[in-house]
């Protein structure tokens, strides 16, 4: 194995730090060896300074506080939180296979039944937060990551609320935000998760995103107008999820048991089928940016139905990742 052969960077109590998989403004992930049991896991290594200066904290702690509770096959699994004076280390499962955008980023299309697996079971994850009143508010493909067998697991915590009231926070990736939070309503964020998995799945099955617009401020714009171009290419199952999911009234919206129940109604349990390998990159990983750097005012054309990226800032050029930060 390649990490047998290499020399630990550092050493944390029983982890052996290997190498940099992911690095952002605040924090790196490590691939790691637990050198108690051999296994690979990834740390997230916080720095203490520079989150407590700024606006971040609020989240990392909402994060941590959230991620310890969670326990789903498809919700990556958190084992511990080192705390020291200087660093926060979680430590996490490894997960190997790269993230969801790579297929977009590489033109990648999976076949129907992996498009109509990869789907229920993100859809199961984000089942599980909103049984138990979590909103994730940040679901999008960089943010959906896969374990050696492929399945697909949801990652990046630190938007999470509990659904005690209405939310007004403007958070989330464009264009993968739902309307009411566009438009600056208050908004259900269970509602919102829903919006944000129909464009996930949507990009997942024809790497295009389901709807056309030219630029942000087009996109805003015709959010607030309700003149949306929908433009929804995916078919079956796929397309019947993704039309159930973008109803531009969110009253009107699927919840999750109704997307599940469908799909029981259609499909078969099926194993993982994918035989194309998935891209890895090192900063696939994004984390949280402020509210007011969340609505982008930097034009953005999209033309093509079918892109590498349907988040490009110029045609043909990878998606900007906030200061190429993480968020495994």
């Amino acid at each position: 194995m390649e990490t047998e052969k290499m020399e630990p960077i550092r050493t944390i109590g029983k982890y052996s730090l290997m190498k940099v998989i992911g690095t952002g403004g605040f924090a790196e992930v490590y691939l790691a060896i637990n050198t108690k049991t051999k296994e690979k896991v990834a740390i997230k290594i916080i720095k203490r300074k520079i989150t407590e200066d700024s606006f971040l904290i609020q989240y990392i702690e909402n994060e941590l506080r959230m991620i310890t509770r969670f326990d789903h096959p498809n919700i990556v699994k958190v084992q511990d939180i080192i705390y020291t004076p200087e660093e926060i280390l979680i430590i996490m499962e490894y997960l190997p296979n790269g993230d969801l955008q790579s297929f977009v980023d590489t033109k990648t299309r999976t076949g129907q039944t992996d498009q109509i697996r990869i789907a229920t079971e993100i859809l199961e994850g984000i089942n599980y937060l909103h049984k138990r009143g979590i909103a994730h508010r940040d679901i999008k493909p960089a943010n959906i990551m896969f374990d050696e067998k492929m399945h697909p697991k949801i990652i990046d915590f630190g938007f999470c609320r509990e659904k005690s009231a209405l939310l007004n926070t403007c958070c989330g990736t464009q264009p993968l935000m739902a309307p009411e939070i566009v438009m600056g309503k208050t908004y259900d964020g269970l509602k919102a998760d829903i919006w944000s998995y129909g464009v996930t799945i949507h990009i997942m099955a024809m790497l295009a995103l389901p709807f056309e617009f030219q630029g942000y401020s087009q996109f805003i714009h015709d959010v607030k107008n309700n003149s949306i171009k929908m433009c929804i290419k995916a078919t079956g199952v796929i397309g019947w999820l993704v039309k159930n999911s973008l109803a531009y009234n969110a009253e009107e919206r699927a919840s999750c048991d109704d997307l599940l129940n469908y799909i029981k109604t259609k499909t078969v349990a099926v194993a993982p089928q994918l035989t194309v390998p998935i891209v890895k990159r090192a900063n696939t990983y994004t984390v949280l940016q402020p509210t007011s750097r969340i609505i982008s005012k930097s034009p953005v054309v999209i033309r093509s139905r079918k892109i590498a990226n349907p988040l490009l800032v110029k045609p043909q050029t990878p998606a900007p990742r906030p200061d190429q930060k993480i968020a495994y």
